[in-house]
């Protein structure tokens, strides 16, 4: 059942797009005497080998998202709105931020979009991500984060009634493939936040 929108208070966002980050190495095996790691390596925006980038496949991703939000050729697909506000952790240092896929995956978007993506805080503080994006005055707003993490950021933002949000062990698993959509109806005012790869959230307001 689809709950009517009320009233927008200003500086709410309208929707909130969730997605996890694009394709990534594979996590190296415990111990000290492991073995080295083995391609497909992750690599930076120049090229340089880095556990925390992307994988070149990921950055396919990255650029099929930026294509996706906002198409050369024709209109955006039903449902769909480009965002206005852009959102990955913070690492501490702004080149590991940079480094990171969280950052890379939505890259492209940034860039093509002249949209700057906004790092206030890192992963674990899910609650405060959640507050400074309410506040933001964004009116579309895209988050980038760890998949582990997302249930948390979901179950940080205040939506419409007859939203529903899966357990934390559903949440999709690191080796499965990039941002998968899960888009509403065109006329749909808010939709189930099943947190597979990709969520649209709208917050009460």
């Amino acid at each position: 059942m689809v709950t009517p929108d009320p009233p927008a208070t200003p500086g709410t966002p309208a929707q909130i797009y969730v997605i996890r980050h694009g394709e990534k190495p594979a996590d190296p095996p415990p111990g000290k005497h492991a073995p080295p790691p083995s391609p497909p390596f992750g690599v930076d925006v120049d090229g340089n080998q880095n556990i925390h980038s992307l994988l070149p496949r990921g950055w396919q991703r990255s650029g099929a998202l930026a294509v996706l939000f906002d198409p050369a050729i024709g209109a955006l697909q039903a449902g769909l709105r480009t965002p206005t506000a852009l959102y990955s952790p913070s690492y501490a240092d702004p080149d590991k931020t940079q480094n990171h896929r969280t950052y890379q995956t939505i890259q492209g978007l940034s860039e093509r979009l002249g949209v700057p993506i906004q790092s206030p805080v890192p992963e674990g503080q899910e609650p405060a991500l959640a507050a400074a994006v309410l506040a933001s005055g964004g009116e579309v707003v895209l988050i980038c984060w760890e998949h582990q993490h997302i249930p948390a950021l979901a179950q940080a933002i205040p939506t419409l009634d007859a939203t529903t949000i899966p357990p934390r062990g559903q949440a999709t698993d690191s080796t499965s493939s990039g941002p998968s959509l899960l888009t509403p109806p065109p006329d749909a005012m808010c939709s189930a936040k099943s947190l597979n790869n990709f969520c649209l959230a709208t917050p009460t307001r």
